[in-house]
């Protein structure tokens, strides 16, 4: 039987999740920031993981420093066209797919 796991979470005045903690673990400690409009920005857990988006709410970058390639930590940047579709992704200065869309 799977066990679920408590999450505790801390808000803003406006009720925008400021933090999230996996059953009060110190290496399950998620931050979340926000732009004016509040929009999430980036996230991050403890600065291993921090995810940083567009003001669309679209993934832009993504660094992990607990896996790595080659020694450096891993970083995917992702760029979207002018109706908001994925467009590229490059992973450590590497392309790894450019998508194409009909119409």
């Amino acid at each position: 039987m799977k066990r679920l796991k408590a999450v505790d979470y801390t808000h803003h005045n406006d009720n925008k999740v400021k933090t999230a903690q996996v059953n009060d673990s110190s290496d399950a400690l998620f931050l979340f920031e926000y732009d004016i409009n509040r929009h999430v920005t980036s996230d991050s857990s403890w600065g291993v993981t921090i995810t940083s988006y567009d003001q669309l709410g679209n993934m832009v970058d993504r660094y992990d420093h607990l896996h790595t390639i080659n020694n450096v930590s891993l970083h995917e940047h992702f760029t979207y066209d002018s109706g908001n579709q994925l467009k590229t992704m490059v992973k450590n200065d590497i392309p790894q797919c450019e998508m194409l869309y009909e119409g």
